[in-house]
C-alpha cells in the first residue's frame, strides 16, 4: 500500500557534526506499508521546492505479522508523520514511539 503526504514544516539536518539551520519547507511524504502477507515497508521523504536536492531522507521500515513496527533504518530519527500515516492505517507503532520519545 503506498501512502502519500505533503505538509510544510520546519526542517534541518543534524548529525555529529552538529545540525544546519532550519528552515519551513513544504515536504513530500511517500510511505510503502506491507501487504497482509509481508512485512517490510519503506519511505521516502523530500522537500518539493529543491526536488530533494536541499533536504531528503530514506529508509526501510520492518514489521512484525501482527503489524507492530519492529525497527527502521536510514534516519537517526524516524518522523511523527511517518508514525502518524502508519497508525492511520492500522500498524502498531507504539514501542518505536516511546523509544524516539526519550
Amino acid at each position: 500500500m503506498k501512502i502519500e503526504k505533503e505538509i510544510e514544516q520546519r526542517v534541518n539536518y543534524t548529525g555529529s557534526w552538529g545540525s544546519t539551520k532550519p528552515k519551513t519547507r513544504r515536504m513530500k511524504y511517500i510511505v510503502h506499508l506491507p501487504d497482509a502477507d509481508d512485512t517490510y515497508g519503506s519511505f521516502e521523504m523530500f522537500d518539493i521546492e529543491s526536488g530533494g536536492e536541499e533536504f531528503y531522507g530514506e529508509g526501510g521500515l520492518w514489521f512484525t505479522e501482527q503489524k507492530k513496527l519492529r525497527d527502521y533504518d536510514g534516519v537517526f530519527s524516524l518522523s511523527d508523520v511517518i508514525l502518524n500515516i502508519c497508525e492511520e492505517n492500522g500498524f502498531n507503532v507504539e514501542d518505536i514511539r516511546k523509544t524516539l520519545s526519550r
